[in-house]
């Protein structure tokens, strides 16, 4: 990167130089109309004025036998026009005319040098003037004089300033020692283009009239010129698709009547094609007429190539070579701009993580790359565009499709190109995707909207096994926002610790107590908790959560340990998530630890969902937490995912049946029939069973009809705060 920083300061170098170049040479054309060289210095201190860093020029010419100081002076603010002056004492001026060295005073009233050249008048106002750069004018070895450039401000000339400095410094120079052969200043234009010249490009110029070129020793080595070269041959060597553009630009600049820079391409040599950059103005006669065309020309092609680079690493996805986020914004702008219409998509790669999870990333990264080389290959038909944007997210754009004809069409190629998995060496993947919809600007006129909305309407799908894709709908994206909103809630609440907790009995029919509770969130005014746990449990924010409503409970039973009954549980339902991705044992000894709260206090409550998955061995869990006195309950049993079976591999100490099952005891006999067999079944294996969502006297007595021995509901009481409870309990068990 540093490099890259580097050339890119090498070309901002050259283009400020080259670009003041355009300026001098243009300003030789009014100084080649000064007749004397006094005429010429005064105009040459007029020009320097304009530079932008330059508020006041001094151009000094010493004669060695009276010691005098001929100066000329122009100051940018004052408006004082230019002065000349002729001085017989000490000054800067002379003392680096004598010495023959340049000197930069970066503070000049605060400079050493200033105070002893001018003694008691250094206390004069000398105009504003902070900081000044002199460089000596040498002509045949000879110093002959001094060039001023200053500045209103401290230290203000950089090494590019001075670069340029000092070729005006040449010029000025040049100028004085032909002057002195007694050429005319007109005579002497040519000669001071070719010293301007060697400091900086190759140099050129062209006789309008008569096409005549002459060139430069470094023009010629720029350009590979072996023998004169007219102007029609150099034309033809220019690239054939750039040559139109560069006779236009020059036509069109002489029209003008002003100064032209263009790129093109040249051919160096038969096999060589290099990038020029070229900037040229017009000279003028008398009578305005343009009589000479002259140029500086520079090879860049390496800049060139740097940019291409560097716009590859800005636009390309180094990994898939697909265009990257900073291209799909500039891209999507222009459309924005252009009122051009689009189709996007959306996609990611279900479960991509378990793929670096298990294989590692350099596997994962392969199989992207893989991945993409298909969807390219699949889509090479359509005229789409393919961005990644990040990870396994990648986005399609179909500029001018407004219809769902053609975006069905994509849609079905991408699913059929990935229902062949990909193989990667010795391993074998299925591809799975969710792809979002959404068109511009069908579904939103800010084209801001038109990656959110297809974003949201692939998440809508992400967890559907047979759904592979889904067109952005506005009443979902309600839901959606509303989700949004309860996911806020959530996060606020968490970190302002204001999530309160509520807690339901559960009562022993045999001994008419209270031998638990189950823990449960109070219903936020908006958001149902069915809600709450629904928005949390599609993301990890659900194993905060989980753990956040472990922490409170053990707070309030550390606080209240001492008027809790032995043998009375406090019952919390946990994710599959929590229990299959994080360290439940080690999380809940730590609160055993940090609370003092003995494990014979807390049941978990998980649900049946989680207990048929065969890739967690829950046993082994349930087995370490039992270690720490924990009660295990096999949550919503008959909700959805019932199976005897799981009850015969899963050691589980309760099971709650579902508050669905007892709504329709009274009135279904095989729901009868079913809860009869399973009390039965639990009571040969020990196995306690509580009956959720009590309400009605008649549910209660078709339970104890059962056998029935646990209930939890509206009959015996609504959940209640912590203190609430306690005092139902003390009531109960009094």
């Amino acid at each position: 990167m540093d490099k890259i920083n580097n050339n890119e300061k090498v070309m901002e170098h050259e283009h400020i130089l080259n670009k003041n170049f355009l300026s001098i040479s243009n300003a030789l054309n009014d100084i080649t109309m000064a007749t004397t060289l006094e005429d010429v210095l005064m105009r040459f201190c007029d020009f320097l004025v304009h530079y932008q860093k330059v508020d006041e020029a001094y151009i000094s010419i010493y004669d060695k036998d009276s010691g005098a100081i001929e100066y000329y002076k122009v100051n940018r603010f004052l408006n004082e026009g230019i002065e000349k002056n002729i001085l017989n004492k000490d000054t800067i001026a002379k003392r680096v005319i004598l010495s023959n060295e340049e000197l930069y005073l970066r503070d000049v009233l605060n400079s050493d040098l200033y105070h002893e050249v001018y003694g008691n008048e250094s206390t004069e106002d000398i105009g504003g003037i902070c900081s000044a750069y002199f460089i000596p004018l040498v002509v045949e070895e000879d110093t002959i004089g001094v060039v001023s450039f200053q500045s209103k401000k401290i230290d203000d000339y950089t090494s590019l300033d001075i670069e340029l400095f000092r070729v005006i410094s040449k010029i000025i120079s040049f100028i004085i020692y032909n002057h002195k052969r007694n050429e005319t200043v007109n005579d002497l234009y040519e000669d001071v283009l070719v010293t301007l010249e060697s400091s900086l490009n190759g140099l050129y110029y062209v006789d309008i009239q008569t096409k005549q070129m002459i060139w430069s020793e470094r023009a010629k080595t720029i350009l590979n010129i072996k023998s004169d070269l007219n102007y029609e041959a150099f034309i033809n060597k220019i690239n054939y698709i750039d040559r139109r553009q560069y006779k236009n630009k020059i036509t069109q600049s002489m029209e003008k009547n002003e100064s032209y820079e263009i790129l093109y391409r040249y051919h160096y040599d038969e096999r060589t094609l290099i990038w020029v950059k070229e900037r040229g103005a017009f000279r003028y006669d008398e009578e305005g007429r343009i009589i000479k065309r002259h140029a500086t020309v520079i090879d860049v092609t390496k800049q060139i190539e740097q940019e291409h680079q560097l716009n590859k690493l800005a636009y390309r996805d180094v990994l898939t070579g697909m265009k990257n986020r900073n291209r799909y914004e500039k891209d999507t702008e222009y459309y924005e701009k252009s009122n051009i219409p689009f189709a996007l998509f959306m996609l990611d790669i279900n479960e991509f993580k378990k793929v670096n999870d298990t294989f590692g990333h350099h596997i994962g990264d392969r199989l992207l790359k893989l991945f993409s080389e298909s969807l390219k290959e699949a889509l090479q038909v359509y005229d789409v565009d393919l961005y990644r944007l990040s990870g396994d997210e990648f986005v399609i754009l179909l500029p001018y499709v407004e219809e769902r004809t053609i975006t069905d069409k994509v849609v079905n190629t991408i699913i059929v190109k990935f229902k062949e998995p990909l193989k990667l060496d010795d391993k074998i993947f299925q591809i799975v995707l969710s792809i979002g919809i959404s068109f511009y600007p069908g579904d939103s006129k800010d084209i801001k909207n038109t990656l959110k909305y297809a974003d949201i309407s692939m998440y809508r799908i992400k967890h559907h096994d047979f759904i592979h894709y889904s067109y952005f709908d506005q009443e979902y994206y309600k839901q959606f926002i509303e989700e949004q909103d309860i996911e806020h809630y959530i996060k606020e609440s968490i970190q302002e610790k204001e999530i309160n907790m509520i807690f339901q009995p559960i009562v022993d029919l045999k001994t008419n107590k209270i031998i638990g509770f189950e823990s449960l969130l109070h219903k936020h005014k908006r958001f149902n908790t069915d809600q709450v746990f629904d928005v949390a449990g599609k993301s990890s924010l659900i194993v905060t959560l989980d753990h956040y409503i472990l922490e409170v409970v053990f707070k309030m039973l550390s606080k209240h340990k001492a008027i809790i009954p032995q043998g009375v549980r406090f019952t919390i339902n946990l994710s599959v998530k929590t229990l299959e991705y994080t360290n439940v044992y080690e999380y809940i000894k730590g609160l055993i630890d940090t609370y003092q709260v003995s494990g014979e206090m807390i049941g978990i409550e998980v649900t049946e969902k989680l207990l048929i998955r065969d890739d967690l061995n829950m046993n082994s869990m349930f087995k370490q937490l039992r270690e720490l006195g924990i009660t295990f309950y096999f949550d919503d049993f008959g909700m959805g995912f019932s199976s005897v079976r799981n009850l015969t591999f899963i050691d589980v100490d309760y099971i709650k049946i579902d508050r669905s099952l007892i709504s329709m005891m009274a009135t279904n006999k095989k729901c009868c029939a079913l809860l009869k067999s399973m009390q039965q079944f639990a009571n040969e294996v020990d196995m306690g069973v509580i009956y959720e969502g009590v309400e009605e006297e008649e549910q209660l007595n078709s339970i104890r009809a059962l056998g029935g021995r646990y209930i939890q509901g509206y009959k015996i009481s609504k959940p209640l705060t912590f203190l609430e409870a306690i005092e139902l309990m003390n009531e109960y068990n009094d």
